[in-house]
């Protein structure tokens, strides 16, 4: 599948398929809060939705194939600054702040200021890059803003679910997105 294309499923009870497909209806009319679930639709041309009944409900399927970057779109460039680096560098350094951030909350020790200050940056960062998320980077920077806030408590078991709460999103948008 290329960079164009993503094929997303998500199983759910026949009880819950209004609600999703109300979603897409939210999501088509412009309405990007909705269930994050579909794509979206400033960035897509073409998309095809694929229902299989399942044990445990339905699978919904779709493949959604995404409108080519205009020429004047740079895409992987930072927008400004002197130092312009490429999304990919951010995003791995992202990883590695990340890490050392769960890694110290798994020893029951809060992050160092540092750490987390890099991260917090690189997040509001990446969410400059058209294209790589757009419809994520609202809850994706609540949630960042929420981790911040937590952090300022210094309280170990709540900055852990806040982060467990921007992981959800993250991997919400890399399902789609990555």
């Amino acid at each position: 599948m290329s960079e164009k294309e993503r094929k997303i499923e998500k199983t759910v009870s026949m009880a819950d398929l209004p609600d999703l497909f109300r979603g897409l209806a939210a999501r088509f009319s412009g309405n990007v809060d909705a269930e994050e679930f579909w794509p979206d639709f400033e960035t897509i041309r073409k998309l095809k939705i694929e229902i299989k009944k399942a044990a445990d409900g339905v699978v919904v399927c779709y493949k959604a194939k995404r409108e080519p970057a205009a020429p004047s779109d740079k895409g992987d460039e930072a927008p400004s600054g002197e130092d312009k680096e490429s999304y990919k560098q951010l995003k791995k350094r992202m990883k590695g702040s990340f890490k050392a951030i769960r890694k110290s909350l798994e020893q029951e020790a809060l992050p160092d200021q540092e750490t987390v200050d890099a991260f917090v940056k690189d997040s509001y960062e990446m969410m400059a890059f058209n294209g790589k998320g757009d419809a994520y980077y609202k809850t994706y920077k609540k949630a960042v803003d929420e981790f911040k806030k937590v952090y300022k408590q210094a309280d170990v078991a709540l900055l852990r679910t806040s982060l467990d709460n921007l992981e959800d999103v993250k991997n919400k948008s890399h399902d789609i997105y990555k």
